[in-house]
């Protein structure tokens, strides 16, 4: 009875120390980091993010979010834009986030962005 016991209390303890390690492994995550191109008249941005989440069951998800945000003098930003492309759907493997300008196009008058991540380019009307 009492190695029933012992052998029982020590698979709880493995199980709990296995939990525990999956928990360190996953409390760095999400992580990620951004850039953007501003539009031409210097009201909008256009911004690139790779996003790298870990979840506990299902593993490693990486996307890039693509955003487009809209604003004003005062520094009040709103949405008019989001999307999440999974990596392994890129049309490249890596985006230079410091060479933005090669993935990210402006019209010149301000009116639309174009994001060139994804396999089918993702066009963008931003309203003035």
């Amino acid at each position: 009875m009492r190695a029933k016991i012992i052998s029982i209390a020590v698979g709880v303890l493995v199980v709990a120390l296995a939990v525990g390690f999956r928990f360190l492994q996953l409390m760095p995550y999400p992580k990620g980091e951004f850039n953007w191109v501003d539009s031409p008249n210097m009201r909008h941005r256009a911004y690139v993010c790779t996003f790298t989440d870990m979840k506990f069951f299902t593993g490693r998800r990486e996307v890039y979010r693509l955003k487009v945000e809209w604003g004003n003098t005062n520094g009040v930003r709103m949405l008019v834009f989001e999307q999440d492309v999974l990596q392994k759907d890129a049309r490249t493997s890596s985006v230079d986030l410091n060479k933005l300008d090669e993935f990210v196009t402006w019209y010149p008058d301000s009116s639309h962005v174009v994001f060139k991540v994804s396999r089918e380019d993702f066009g963008v009307d931003v309203p003035f």
